[in-house]
């Protein structure tokens, strides 16, 4: 299975499925020409008579990618959807940009990182984080990604998503949030000794939520939602962040 929407000539190949540029074109056409007149039902038809290949290049060409791809299916209200199917084949800075259209709605779409397998949201994030050298600009992005995923409010796939990246990406994504979080901070008391917060995250105590120890407001938030899919791996993160911040000790 490709990846994304290749151009070779006049073919566009996908795995054993190719076909011809020029009958692709008339296919984007012909479905531009029925939603402008609002046939969206024989829109809708002419698209999904086609295979997920051949659908995915349709909206990775359109103009409006995002109209096409809700046109790929319907979710349990009759209601537009995007097939899961579509997305797994559609090129990655194409994702990145479904995910956060910066709308004055909505700052991220979270329809998009639902119908996101694992492994394409992996894809996807290691596709647009590795071309930055920069490395405050990769941080501020690898953040933005955690800010997306928060906004799912959907905790099994968020934790679902959370697992596939690569856990160095996660703790670029928080450094820079964390520069004034101290581990050895007293959390608490048992009858014999002092807790610090440290103790708390690596001791089997992830319940800790990232708001009783991160000062930020918007920091926090996005940390918590994140906590409620992945507490164990959230505080992990944090731990491994700060350490790499101001070292191991």
């Amino acid at each position: 299975m490709a990846d994304s929407r290749d151009f070779d000539g006049s073919l566009v190949p996908s795995g054993s499925w190719s076909k011809s540029l020029a009958e692709l074109a008339a296919d984007s056409e012909e479905l531009r020409r029925l939603l402008a007149a609002e046939r969206v039902d024989e829109a809708r038809a002419l698209l999904r008579s086609r295979s997920a290949e051949e659908q995915a290049a349709l909206v990775a060409i359109d103009a409006d990618p995002e109209q096409v791809l809700a046109l790929t299916a319907s979710d349990g209200r009759g209601l537009p959807a995007y097939s899961r199917d579509v997305v797994e084949r559609l090129p990655s800075e194409l994702l990145a940009r479904l995910a956060a259209p910066g709308t004055r709605h909505s700052r991220y779409n979270p329809a998009i990182l639902r119908a996101m397998s694992p492994r394409v949201f992996d894809r996807t994030v290691r596709d647009v984080l590795d071309p930055i050298d920069n490395p405050d600009l990769r941080t501020s992005v690898a953040w933005e990604w955690l800010e997306a995923v928060a906004a799912l409010n959907d905790p099994s796939q968020a934790a679902a998503l959370l697992r596939a990246v690569d856990p160095a990406a996660l703790e670029e994504a928080v450094m820079d949030r964390l520069t004034d979080l101290n581990l050895g901070a007293v959390t608490g008391h048992t009858e014999v000794a002092a807790v610090s917060l440290f103790q708390t995250m690596t001791e089997g105590f992830a319940w800790t939520r990232p708001s009783d120890y991160v000062a930020d407001a918007v920091t926090a938030e996005v940390l918590d939602a994140l906590w409620e899919a992945a507490p164990d791996l959230l505080a992990s993160t944090v731990v491994n962040a700060t350490r790499r911040l101001h070292g191991p000790g």
